[in-house]
């Protein structure tokens, strides 16, 4: 499995996740414009979901995406790193959105490093261990082929196909019992373990959740 990227988190740093922005417009797209214009961090983490739906880098050219791109080049342009990770809404974005954007992708997570202590960031789908039909089509739909064929199709097609997936999500989450859909504390361990961090830090829930896990570390859930 490949190994999350490493960064240094500077004092000041910000983490926020799941904002579920229509790139094609709306007050939620243009205040977080405005928010980027005002921020003076060191670094800012999106912990996935940034979008409410991203079906390549042609989705750049629609809606309000490109005016949201270029908020964050100028965020990054007056020294705030950005990292963005992968959520379940918007897998697709690519080398493109890094160019527009300013932003670093990194599909498989984030670890940070503050004075010798590792926080891993990822965006939580990854917890839902015992959803096993969402984990095995998770992998398929981020596969190099299945990829590859998304970004070449043409805009409305690709916009059509996300619609419909994620009508298909609706339904399916909506009948599955809530332990399955649940992100997993055991998963949650594995993960600190694995990186030697002392805390994991995801968004995904959209529900605050502060706790400590077994055999020390702790778990933070960003709220929405």
């Amino acid at each position: 499995m490949k190994q999350p990227d490493q960064v240094c988190l500077e004092p000041g740093s910000l983490v926020i996740g799941d904002l579920h922005l229509d790139p094609l417009g709306g007050a939620g797209a243009r205040g977080f414009a405005d928010w980027c214009a005002r921020l003076d961090v060191p670094r800012l983490i999106i912990l996935g979901d940034l979008f409410e739906f991203w079906v390549g880098s042609k989705q750049q050219r629609v809606g309000e995406a490109e005016m949201l791109l270029a908020a964050m080049a100028r965020l990054a342009e007056r020294g705030t790193a950005i990292d963005v990770l992968w959520g379940n809404r918007d897998f697709l974005l690519d080398r493109h959105f890094e160019r527009a954007s300013g932003a670093r992708l990194h599909p498989v997570g984030l670890l940070g490093d503050a004075a010798g202590r590792r926080t891993l960031f990822v965006h939580g789908d990854e917890l839902c261990t015992l959803d096993r039909g969402y984990q095995r089509f998770k992998r398929v739909v981020r596969s190099v082929p299945v990829r590859w064929v998304a970004s070449h199709l043409p805009f409305v097609l690709q916009r059509r196909i996300a619609q419909r997936l994620r009508r298909r999500s609706v339904r399916s989450t909506a009948s599955k019992p809530s332990l399955v859909k649940a992100m997993q504390a055991r998963a949650a361990e594995e993960l600190v373990r694995a990186s030697e961090a002392q805390t994991l830090i995801c968004g995904h829930a959209h529900a605050f959740r502060d706790e400590p896990l077994d055999g020390g570390g702790r778990w933070l859930v960003v709220d929405a």
